[in-house]
């Protein structure tokens, strides 16, 4: 069984200050939700210019290995 009491002063006092910003509407959150849709778009540019740069160093990577390759077979054969 709950038991009902009452509320102590300060207490009152600091939950009508929340409610009154609650009613009032604050607008932090909305300030908020910008700032989180920002670093959203900044995190898909983000990584969409790493998955960019990525294939490009995949690219010098099979080029370097396919001329290493290159080179040891004519390397090889001028032998």
């Amino acid at each position: 069984m709950q038991e009902i009491h009452e509320q102590r002063p300060d207490c009152k006092d600091i939950f009508q200050r929340i409610w009154d910003r609650l009613d009032k509407g604050d607008d932090k959150f909305s300030e908020h939700d910008i700032g989180i849709a920002e670093l959203r778009t900044n995190m898909n540019n983000l990584i969409k210019s790493m998955d960019a740069q990525t294939k490009s160093i995949w690219g010098m990577v099979v080029t370097v290995a396919t001329i290493g390759v290159g080179f040891i077979i004519w390397f090889i054969q001028n032998q």
